[in-house]
């Protein structure tokens, strides 16, 4: 079965299914048995529409119990007469239901029976198409389908279902689709779900200005949502990537929408930039990063000691002075992860050999020469050639190992 509610973000078809009964939005979600609960078809979908309204303002626990209230409606909408599914409203409440996760089971009988609505009949036809896996049939009938002739809730449950269908191949126009599904049901579940999915359409489409008025968007409006930390994730990710490709130019200038984040996460960002750069050798974005977060003033000790290692190593590579070595030495590994005590202890090797060989040099163009002592010094400088080449490897895996 294919749904897309409780996707995670990471999956490119990460869509959540909306609330939309303002009557009862905001509510407690009620987790019983729908069976003495509701009616008709049309009721049972409220239903699941008044859960989902309450994962959109955070409660776990309703996500958890998600599944078992679409087995129980999938038992109930099963035994239903034929007679029920002359009525479009209750047919076009069924593709919601198999927009929403729905077992499509349920759609399969149903379309075995006379006298469906025709129109209604060909989004079920769709929507049964999409559950069980057929992308390209869904993709098909849906084509001359315009969300804008249907009820709004279930056209932006259509608008939604082709942007998944079409974004590969055609990522405007599955932005259009999302946009449009935003303005069908404003908030809603349905829109958190389509500034999700536009937002990281618009960055893999170089539309970094779109990108990051969305995303102020998404941290105002859905910032309880369950599936923020998913949206956050990839916005880390995101922005790390921008700064690898397009500099930190562009990041400067978006201090609104970053402020809209605890200082925490913003702190998050910068050392991850940080760490990216660092890893390609670009110094100055490292040492822009490190700025920002300075200017945060965020006290957390496990950030505290990874700006530390970040901020001398900038130093020692500017300067090749022992003082940062000696500050990076001092740390407490207990707050550091694995790669960044790993980075440390890479880079205190290599300063360390590097300050001998520094000193060797020194003490070589003081001396005369002898002989005897040329010869063992010669010594010593191979075991610091090879030390040094030690050192270089044991970096280069601390940073291309993986990130912290």
């Amino acid at each position: 079965m294919i749904g897309y509610m409780g996707v995670a973000f990471s999956d490119p078809q990460a869509i959540v299914s909306p609330a939309h009964n303002p009557e009862t939005r905001g509510g407690d979600a009620h987790l019983a048995s729908v069976h003495d609960k509701v009616k008709s078809p049309l009721e049972m979908i409220r239903t699941i529409e008044i859960l989902q309204d309450q994962i959109a303002a955070g409660k776990k626990p309703v996500e958890a119990a998600m599944p078992a209230v679409v087995k129980q409606i999938a038992e109930r909408l099963i035994t239903e007469d034929p007679e029920v599914w002359k009525d479009p409203k209750n047919v076009q409440a069924l593709v919601i239901y198999l927009f929403s996760g729905g077992q499509p089971r349920v759609a399969k009988k149903v379309l075995g029976y006379e006298g469906l609505p025709s129109s209604d009949g060909k989004l079920l036809n769709a929507a049964y198409a999409y559950t069980i896996g057929n992308r390209a049939e869904a993709a098909k009938i849906l084509r001359t389908t315009d969300p804008n002739t249907l009820p709004s809730f279930l056209g932006a449950h259509v608008a939604l279902i082709k942007a998944l269908l079409v974004a590969e191949k055609e990522p405007a126009n599955a932005m259009r689709y999302l946009d449009l599904a935003r303005i069908l049901a404003p908030g809603t579940l349905i829109e958190e779900a389509a500034l999700r999915r536009e937002i990281f359409l618009a960055e893999s489409s170089h539309k970094f200005t779109k990108f990051f008025f969305l995303s102020g968007q998404y941290t105002r409006r859905f910032r309880n949502s369950i599936y923020f930390d998913n949206f956050y994730k990839h916005f880390v990710n995101s922005i790390v990537s921008l700064s690898l490709n397009e500099g930190t130019e562009l990041i400067s200038q978006q201090g609104e929408i970053l402020s809209a984040l605890s200082l925490q996460q913003q702190a998050e960002i910068y050392l991850a930039i940080a760490y990216q750069n660092l890893l390609c050798g670009r110094i100055d974005q490292v040492a822009y990063a490190l700025s920002r977060i300075h200017a945060l003033g965020t006290k957390s000790a496990i950030n505290s000691e990874r700006e530390v290692i970040y901020q001398n190593i900038v130093d020692f590579l500017k300067t090749g002075e022992g003082e940062s070595l000696d500050r990076i030495a001092r740390l407490d590994e207990k707050n550091l992860s694995s790669k960044d005590t790993e980075l440390a202890h890479a880079l205190l090797q290599i300063g360390r050999v590097l300050q001998e060989t520094d000193a060797e040099q020194t003490l070589s163009s003081e001396e005369t020469f002898q002989p005897e002592a040329s010869s063992a010094r010669d010594d010593h400088v191979m075991e610091l050639i090879k030390r040094t080449d030690e050192a270089m490897n044991s970096v280069d895996r601390a940073l291309h190992g993986g990130a912290p």
